[in-house]
């Protein structure tokens, strides 16, 4: 749609711009997945299908959900004669705000990986340390029977908050 957009303007058939952005978008991304649905694409108009029915096939291809609102506009305008530029430019903007959305989100859902992370390592190390520079302070967790239940229950609270903290962290967007 990037490259689209700007061909649409330049007053071209939506198959010609369409043939261009192809091109364009060839040039900038070197032979990715999304190419082989995009010749299908050009194939299909090569044959005078309609630009929403080229839309819905490629839609089907690639099963990205966008692409299917896309072909309905892109349909509902050959219909009803809409500007297919304000609709390109339209979408364009919902999908870069998603884009934009998402990567907040990657942001601060690594964020707070790291805060779990942090969290959860930072009592043991505490743990360590005292036990290390100080034995006797801690020797009453160790050698009575008071010490070991409060111990326990520490190391179980623990391994509950390490799971819980993954099982909220591990979110997918």
């Amino acid at each position: 749609l990037i490259c689209l957009e700007p061909l649409l303007r330049s007053s071209e058939t939506f198959s010609d711009a369409y043939f261009k952005a192809v091109d364009d978008y060839e040039k900038i991304h070197g032979d990715d997945e999304l190419i082989p649905a995009l010749k299908s694409g050009m194939a299909h108009f090569r044959i005078n299908v309609s630009a929403g029915e080229v839309l819905n096939h490629i839609a089907e291809i690639t099963g990205i959900e966008d692409a299917f609102l896309f072909a309905g506009s892109i349909e509902i305008s050959e219909e009803t004669g809409s500007n297919v530029v304000e609709i390109t430019s339209h979408t364009l903007g919902i999908i870069t705000e998603k884009i934009r959305l998402r990567n907040e989100l990657y942001l601060v859902l690594a964020g707070r990986r790291f805060e779990h992370l942090l969290v959860s390592i930072i009592p043991a190390a505490i743990l360590v340390l005292l036990s290390a520079g100080a034995g006797s302070y801690m020797s009453p967790l160790y050698e009575t029977s008071a010490g070991r239940v409060v111990m326990t229950a520490a190391g179980m609270t623990f391994g509950a908050g390490w799971y819980a903290g993954k099982k909220i962290t591990s979110i997918e967007v």
